[in-house]
């Protein structure tokens, strides 16, 4: 897809309501509040992360635990304080068990400036098949 490629629903955008009331959260993270934490501290912990990883996809349970805790606060630190766009979503990928949908997610609830999540359920609205996003 191109920049200038324009997304088109593949559903009558009256039907957003029905199909979003039908998407179910099955995690007890509790995200805005662990969000503001980390807003306020400026990274993010490993514990943290873990959390938010648990919220968007339970898959990555297993790799995230493999960073250290300073690595998590280092990258997390520089990604959540640069100025350079492609630098805040893309550092956050270095991380074990965070692919651009996990960073989408960090960026969105953490980042001083909003952010979409991107998933790959958005993307399938849109008539994208993107596999590698996962």
């Amino acid at each position: 897809m191109n920049s200038h490629q324009k997304f088109k629903l593949e559903f009558k955008e009256s039907e957003i309501t029905q199909w979003a009331n039908q998407y179910e959260y099955k995690s007890k993270v509790e995200i805005f509040p662990l969000a503001k934490s980390i807003k306020q501290q400026g990274y993010l912990t490993l514990e943290q992360l873990k959390e938010i990883c648990e919220w968007k996809t339970p898959r990555s349970r297993k790799k995230v635990k493999d960073n250290s805790e300073e690595y998590v606060r280092t990258i997390s630190s520089f990604s959540l304080s640069t100025n350079d766009e492609r630098s805040r979503i893309e550092s956050l990928t270095l991380l074990d068990g965070v692919r651009w949908p996990t960073a989408s997610v960090i960026l969105h609830f953490c980042h001083r400036d909003p952010y979409p999540i991107l998933d790959f359920r958005a993307l399938d609205s849109f008539g994208i098949k993107e596999k590698n996003i996962r």
